[in-house]
């Protein structure tokens, strides 16, 4: 499976990618030269897999919520290197967050740290 490094530059709206490179170190040096010649925001390498085994790459996130309710959507950063996560009342309200390699491992994980988080509230 090969690698891509990406620079992108921006947040949100804005976010956009400037070059793609097979190199890392043309990538690196890309951005070195733009950072310093920008007076906007600053350039970053991302790092992509590409090729036939793309899914090994793509990782799930739980949010599991108090009334029960689970979302569940995919990231492209590694699961982990992603930390659980508990969200006091957001717009949806408060909400428990976990990563895992598939939908159901990242559900499940999302259900393990709710239940791990009350208890600890509880003081169990």
């Amino acid at each position: 499976m090969k690698k891509v490094y990406v620079v992108t530059s921006g947040e949100y709206i804005d976010y956009h990618i400037i070059k793609v490179y097979l190199n890392e170190i043309k990538a690196k040096a890309f951005v070195e030269f733009y950072n310093e010649n920008s007076s906007y925001d600053k350039a970053q390498v991302e790092e992509y897999y590409v090729g036939k085994d793309h899914k090994r790459e793509l990782n799930f996130y739980s949010f599991v919520y108090e009334d029960g309710r689970i979302e569940t959507s995919f990231s492209s950063y590694p699961s982990q290197n992603q930390e659980c996560k508990y969200y006091e009342n957001g717009m949806r309200g408060s909400s428990w967050r976990a990563y895992g390699e598939t939908k159901e491992k990242a559900e499940k994980n999302a259900c393990d740290f709710k239940a791990k988080w009350l208890a600890e509230q509880a003081g169990i």
